[in-house]
């Protein structure tokens, strides 16, 4: 985080287009008793920023506007050096990951004084366009090994800019709190970068558009699984959208795609590709529909190659609009003439199992499963997982993943009260957490298994379960919702799905943002068959009309209704 202040003990001396001077005073320096003996340095408005393990001696961080081009020369004087007694200075603690414990290192006793430097400079970042450095102040200085403690009585710190700033006079909405960060806020402020080019949609046209101009009309859809999801017009109009000359063949869906949870969001959204049933006609009645793919906020990409787990939301997000251009469609493909291909009833399932239930830390950020422990007094702690494979009928591999706050731990692995694998678990942050993998060939049954933890060790132990995940053969049916499996060879198939109540829909969503969809799905009683020609593995996801998802909800809104165009700001 940027501090919003910066200290009284900061004094600018000069600042211009050349570069910046100014003459940091740490104060009063202060001693007090620490752990074990050990002792720990303060002052006024200190910034604490050493690492865990290191010494931990404050300092001061400030920040500095540089120039839309070019470096920065630093060169420092300082004032005269206070020696103060021998001390043992603490090191950072490391703290276990669920905040109830932590240790120490022993202090280091080679390597010199500590910092090298009084003034160390960081790499260049960008804030609302303006380009700006990080100084970390270090007035304190000890020696580990005689425990010798001095510190300046202040700091003399100048910055030569290699180019001088092109001055930019365009305002920004945030110029007032980027100018507190800076200790030439004000200055920096008229140095501002130009705005990057225009951001490129992923329309047919790929002409420059600004994101939501596409449409003036826009649904917000919120989803909280992956699978088929249905829209129906009577739903729209509940939602508040006017069906009456509402053209189908403009309803467009967008999404955001992969992105890393917790920063900035793409420039633009890509365009997901829908079935609008009953757009024939040039109207959206009350009972046509509208099918599209969605992935829930926690999914496989990748053919289930990889989890992608988003820890800051309960909802991914779909933008459906519609009085603009044509929006992209589901293409439907023929199955091919499969008449002597091997009739296949059983695919390969994936399940990744997690729950989100307890934050031992409390900080918002690392969540698990639930904790499996053993009192001293007692000989094993066992952990049942009911798993959530559908129809399995071998499980081939068993994967997940622990934390324990302390090793010697030992764990054993069982399925259906069978021995799969054992393991010797140490001690295993969140930085550095246990995964484990084993392989298994053994018998499951159809309905309810049990992945069974046993926990044993030398006095109390204590473990934390985060997620599993099975590799396993699954029966191909539609008994209990949508059918999703792996297709791993290539060829001429035809699968043949059970428990069809009714005629399936059957999308290949190998790449989830651009499925496609089977049109020759052969259905007769409760049984379908469906005959793909596939060049490469894939993903297939089989539904009824029945088992069609319903989103978590739907709001109309306006985004993008900027308060200024020319400020880029909502």
């Amino acid at each position: 985080m940027l501090p919003a202040v910066l200290s009284a003990s900061v004094t600018v001396m000069n600042s211009d287009e050349n570069g910046v001077s100014f003459r940091y005073i740490p104060g009063e320096i202060r001693l007090a008793n620490g752990v074990d003996g050990r002792q720990t340095v303060d002052f006024d408005d200190a910034d604490h920023f050493a690492e865990p393990g290191q010494l931990d001696l404050p300092g001061k961080v400030v920040r500095v506007g540089i120039p839309q081009a070019g470096g920065v020369r630093v060169s420092v004087r300082t004032g005269s050096e206070r020696k103060l007694q021998s001390v043992r200075l603490s090191t950072v603690p490391h703290l276990s990951w669920d905040g109830d414990s932590s240790r120490y290192d022993r202090l280091p006793t080679k390597g010199g004084v500590l910092p090298q430097v009084p003034v160390e400079l960081g790499p260049t970042e960008v804030l609302r366009r303006i380009r700006f450095v990080t100084l970390r102040l270090s007035p304190c200085r000890c020696d580990p090994e005689t425990g010798a403690l001095s510190h300046y009585e202040w700091l003399d710190v100048s910055l030569a800019f290699e180019r001088k700033p092109q001055r930019h006079d365009d305002a920004d909405p945030l110029d007032g709190a980027v100018a507190s960060m800076l200790l030439n806020g004000q200055a920096a402020l008229d140095w501002k970068l130009d705005w990057p080019g225009a951001a490129v949609s992923q329309l047919a046209s790929a002409e420059p558009v600004a994101q939501f101009e596409r449409s003036p009309n826009w649904l917000r859809i919120r989803v909280d699984s992956t699978g088929i999801y249905s829209i129906i017009g009577s739903e729209l109009a509940a939602a508040g959208v006017q069906l009456l000359g509402l053209d189908p063949t403009t309803l467009a869906l967008y999404n955001v795609g992969e992105h890393e949870p917790n920063v900035s969001y793409p420039d633009s959204m890509m365009e997901i590709p829908v079935l609008v049933q009953g757009e024939a006609d040039g109207r959206l009645d009350p009972a046509d529909r509208i099918l599209f793919y969605g992935l829930g906020p926690g999914h496989w990409v990748g053919r289930c190659s990889a989890y992608v787990k988003n820890y800051f939301t309960r909802h991914n997000v779909y933008w459906l609009t519609w009085g603009g251009t044509k929006g992209s469609r589901i293409p439907a493909t023929p199955g091919p003439d499969s008449t002597d291909a091997p009739l296949i009833h059983i695919g390969r399932g994936r399940l990744h199992q997690e729950r989100d239930l307890d934050c031992p830390a409390r900080s918002g950020l690392l969540w698990i499963w639930t904790r499996l422990f053993k009192a001293a007094d007692q000989d094993v702690a066992t952990l049942d997982v009911p798993l959530d494979a559908v129809y399995p009928v071998q499980v081939s591999r068993l994967a997940g993943r622990f934390m324990a706050d302390a090793g010697g731990n030992q764990l054993s692995v069982l399925l259906n009260h069978r021995p799969v694998a054992a393991y010797e678990v140490g001690e295993s942050p969140p930085s550095n957490p246990f995964d484990f993998a084993a392989g298994t060939t053994l018998p499951v049954n159809f309905g309810r298994n049990v992945l069974t933890f046993e926990l044993r060790g030398v006095g109390q132990k204590n473990i934390y379960l985060d997620y599993v995940e099975v590799d396993y053969r699954r029966r191909l049916s539609l008994y209990d919702g949508q059918l999703h499996f792996l297709q791993d060879d290539t060829g001429r198939f035809r699968f043949c799905i059970q428990d069809a109540r009714e005629r399936p829909l059957a999308l290949d969503v190998t790449d989830p943002y651009t499925p496609t969809m089977n049109s020759s799905m052969e259905w007769s009683g409760d049984t379908a068959r469906l005959s793909l020609r596939l060049n490469r593995p894939a993903e297939i996801v089989v539904s009824g009309a029945s088992q069609f998802l319903a989103p978590a909800g739907m709001e109309l809104r306006r985004p993008g209704q900027l308060r200024s165009s020319g400020l880029r700001v909502d």
